[in-house]
């Protein structure tokens, strides 16, 4: 089965569903648009009344902002203009300009003035603590312009400060000037009139369950017939709400028990699909995902085993394995690149190393033989420095073909150690064999007869060779694998000190006794 039959089938079924029930229009299509409609009046509405709030605040921040930076509130603040009280505070200008009280914090947040208007007149106090509570003074010395809620006995205000400079705004701030302004009924008959609905403002109810909007985001999502709209204090904290009330017949409804008949109905298309979607396509891809996971812990490629009805399905799963077969291949050739030496076409010396280790791991465990050899062309510098790196690298590739050729067992491991130097791991049960072998080595090169006239042994390149033979392996060799290494290289080292173009051996054995 095709995809594309899969979701034609699914579509027609939710066509014929949709246009067999007249009801599922109602529900679906005119009930949704009528939520949306209400939703949006809504939020039309809660931004009016954020509007007047704003549009509240902004007129005392800009008043407050405005003999912030006058040079006679510098003066007063400053201790020399005492008749500002008089002349300013006291006017009529003042008193028509709706603040209900007024403080002057010193940069210290020690209250310098503070009074509260009763009666058309100013009545001072000796701390602005005894207005209200709920200004930060910390915020107020440290912010140029701060914004606040405020409770001020059972009154709701709200406050604006800002730092007292000179008009030029050139002098050191010396303050911050306060003024303070509650809320009025008039604020709410305003937001009445603006969004035909109800409102109240009240302070907080902290048992409330109700969920308080933000009034920065006016955040809703869902229609209710009451909103509660969040007044904060400086830290954030609501401790006043705007209450929104609807009347519930304006709010939209579902309508009668055929509705809800049609949309268990409708409910049941979505079971259908999620069945066929489940069954055809979450199985096979749950399948695909868990097989490649398994893959990718591996760290190989498989055949993904699987079979779907549908055809795209298994298109990918063919596409997949013909992938992975090709992956596979790239993989076992980039291996087998990354053993072989570039120049001399035999194994490097990370093959050697690992192959090296399986084998003294063999050898300890099965108590089988091992011999280690290490190979060095005699006087490859001087080679180098007179025929040249390209005719060097000619001699090390027809050396190392020559060695390979004369190595006659297939488990004997060839490779290039560094340099003009190689490695071998063979089998060699006596002493007498290794012998042998090696002689054959130094011999086969020798024979090639190749040109050395700067050579200090012959007129022609020769090698010299030193090994180590393990007597009687076993498990006492665990540990021994560098020794090893070690005295190959001594033997080695021998040779070449004795003339070269020879070989010379050392024996490994058990100095602790016994088999262990």
């Amino acid at each position: 089965m095709h995809l594309r039959t899969l979701v034609i089938l699914a579509a027609t079924a939710y066509t014929l569903i949709i246009g067999g029930s007249l009801l599922l229009y109602r529900i679906f299509v005119v009930f949704p648009n009528l939520e949306a409609n209400t939703l949006d009046q809504h939020r039309n509405d809660l931004r009016a009344v954020y509007a007047t709030y704003v549009n509240e605040r902004e007129n005392l921040i800009l008043f407050n902002q405005d003999w912030s930076k006058w040079d006679d509130t510098y003066q007063f603040a400053n201790g020399s203009n005492p008749s500002f009280l008089n002349k300013s505070l006291h006017s009529p200008f003042f008193y028509r300009a709706d603040v209900d009280a007024v403080a002057v914090i010193n940069t210290k947040g020690a209250t310098f003035y503070a009074a509260y208007k009763q009666d058309n007149d100013l009545v001072q106090v000796d701390n602005l603590k005894d207005i209200t509570t709920d200004i930060n003074i910390e915020q107020v010395k440290n912010e140029e312009q701060l914004f606040g809620i405020i409770r001020s006995g059972d009154k709701l205000g709200y406050f604006s400060s800002h730092h007292i400079q000179d008009s030029l705004e050139r002098s050191t701030e010396i303050g911050a000037l306060i003024f303070i302004r509650y809320f009025k009924k008039d604020f709410i008959k305003r937001i009445e009139l603006l969004t035909n609905i109800s409102a109240k403002l009240s302070l907080v109810n902290q048992n409330t369950e109700t969920k308080i909007i933000t009034l920065d985001t006016l955040d809703i999502d869902t229609i209710q017939k009451e909103y509660y709209l969040e007044i904060p204090n400086t830290v954030h904290q609501t401790i006043a709400t705007i209450k929104i009330s609807y009347p519930q017949s304006t709010l939209p409804k579902v309508i009668n028990t055929n509705a809800l008949l049609s949309i268990i109905i409708l409910l049941f298309l979505p079971l259908v699909i999620t069945v066929l979607v489940y069954v055809f396509f979450l199985i096979p891809i749950t399948k695909i995902a868990t097989q490649i996971l398994n893959m990718n812990k591996d760290g190989k490629f498989h055949y993904l085993k699987l079979k779907s009805p549908i055809v795209e399905i298994n298109t990918f799963i063919t596409a997949f394995n013909t992938f992975s077969a090709k992956i596979t291949a790239y993989q076992e050739k980039l291996k087998a690149d990354s053993n072989t030496d570039g120049l001399t076409n035999i194994h490097n010396r990370r093959f050697f190393d690992d192959a090296y280790e399986k084998a003294w791991a063999l050898s300890s465990r099965n108590q089988t033989p091992l011999c280690i050899v290490m190979l060095d062309i005699d006087h490859f510098k001087r080679y180098n420095d007179h025929y040249g790196h390209q005719q060097g690298d000619e001699v090390l590739k027809q050396v190392a073909q020559t060695l390979r050729e004369n190595l006659r067992r297939s488990s004997d491991v060839l490779a290039r150690y560094g340099g003009e130097e190689f490695a071998i791991v063979l089998q060699a049960e006596k002493a007498d064999e290794l012998e042998n072998t090696l002689s054959m080595l130094v011999n086969c090169i020798d024979e090639l007869n190749i040109e050395h006239l700067y050579s200090s042994v012959k007129n022609n390149l020769t090698i010299s060779c030193g090994a180590c033979h393990v007597i009687d392996p076993a498990l006492w060799m665990k540990e021994k694998k560098d020794d090893a290494l070690k005295l190959a290289d001594e033997a080695l080292y021998r040779a070449k000190s004795q003339g070269r173009n020879q070989h010379q051996t050392a024996s490994l054995k058990n100095t602790t006794g016994g088999k262990k």
